[in-house]
């Protein structure tokens, strides 16, 4: 399961690192609980969409089995790359675009709320200076 698409896309990496990331930013922006569900959704969702890559193969469930999940040939329609290897090659651009476009909503969502707060932070202490003089 080592390499790309074997336990880092595993359902228990998702929650694991998810988890971590709530601790780690959590206060910062949402609170530790929905910052984490929301990391291990996006995680986890990259794993499912590798299962609609061409030959896609993800071990989605490791490390309760070693066999690796993917869907039927007619549904595997998404730009892949099939080695780690080919990470670092140009065959890997036509693939991030397609995550672009596919993860686009979600990353304006994940932050949004931190952009407006932040501002609504700036707005507070810009007001606070202007009452001060």
């Amino acid at each position: 399961m080592a390499g790309h698409r074997g336990a880092s896309h595993s359902l228990i990496a998702a929650v694991t690192v998810g988890a971590v990331v709530g601790l780690a930013l959590g206060s910062r922006w949402w609170g530790r609980w929905q910052t984490a569900l929301w990391a291990i959704l996006t995680i986890a969702s990259h794993a499912l969409l590798d299962l609609f890559n061409v030959q896609g193969k993800v071990g989605l469930f490791w490390p309760w089995t070693d066999q690796f999940s993917t869907v039927p040939m007619q549904f595997q329609f998404i730009p892949g790359v099939l080695s780690t290897a080919e990470l670092l090659t140009p065959k890997v651009i036509p693939v991030l675009m397609w995550e672009a476009v596919i993860f686009s909503p979600l990353f304006v969502y994940a932050f949004w709320r931190p952009v407006r707060v932040w501002r609504g932070q700036q707005n507070r202490e810009i007001q606070e200076t202007a009452t001060d003089r």
